[in-house]
């Protein structure tokens, strides 16, 4: 019975030692679940995968939750949802305005440029916003169309080369444009910069380690230390149980 004891009590400690996990991120995609795992394993960050009902679930060592968030914030992961054209016209109401049609088709044009944009080699985040011709009283001042195109890209992509087509892609998929000043639309580019993730030394007499190995050996030890003390109480209540019942 004692060695149950105390077998059960080490394994409670241990596992409390161990470092938990958490969820990092829910109801994924089969391909955005990989793209994570991969930018993730770049970084040397471990991660659990699994299969539930609305999609797939990952999980990381709560020390990493801090470097995997800002890794996948900078690398623009999980790709936004598009919505298809068809998506956003599709009937949710009996009577739309004019105003609402207007702006379901000005978003529904801005997503379906942002898809073809974002199948270029090297982009990492294309964002398209646009303006469309359109009378202001009371004076009927036309305010001509224009778009302006943000992408975010990695090192496979040289803006100087395709600046150019994505503005003639712009000019021709939106009405008004082609006609208009080349001037209309603007494309900027912003680079994507890696995460290096440099991991601090942590030194204890004449050992180094990193500061999860740290943390892990600080853990362990307490709840070796916690052991310990629970055997010696154990043993010290045994004894003056014995020694009550002769009589001592």
């Amino acid at each position: 019975m004692m060695r149950n004891f105390i077998f059960s009590a080490f394994i409670i400690l241990f596992l409390s030692s161990c470092d938990s996990k958490t969820t990092l991120m829910n109801n994924l995609s089969e391909k955005d679940a990989n793209d994570i795992i991969a930018e993730l394993k770049k970084h040397d960050i471990s991660t659990d995968k699994y299969q539930e009902k609305d999609g797939v679930t990952i999980s990381i060592g709560n020390d990493n939750i801090e470097n995997a968030v800002n890794i996948l914030n900078i690398a623009g992961l999980p790709k936004k949802t598009k919505e298809s054209f068809g998506e956003v016209f599709a009937k949710k109401g009996i009577i739309s305005t004019p105003t609402e049609e207007r702006a379901r088709y000005v978003y529904a044009l801005s997503q379906e440029v942002e898809n073809t944009i974002a199948q270029i080699d090297g982009v990492v985040v294309a964002r398209v916003h646009i303006v469309l011709p359109e009378n202001i009283p009371p004076k009927n001042k036309l305010i001509p169309a224009s778009a302006a195109v943000f992408i975010k890209y990695n090192n496979t992509l040289d803006p100087d080369a395709v600046e150019a087509k994505v503005k003639k892609l712009v000019e021709a998929s939106i009405p008004g444009l082609s006609d208009q000043n080349p001037e209309r639309v603007k494309v900027v580019f912003f680079p994507y910069h890696e995460i290096k993730i440099i991991d601090e030394i942590i030194k204890v007499g004449p050992f180094e380690m990193k500061p999860y190995s740290y943390k892990l050996s600080v853990r362990f030890f307490y709840a070796f230390c916690s052991l310990f003390i629970i055997v010696i109480l154990f043993f010290f209540i045994k004894k003056k149980r014995v020694n009550s019942k002769v009589g001592l």
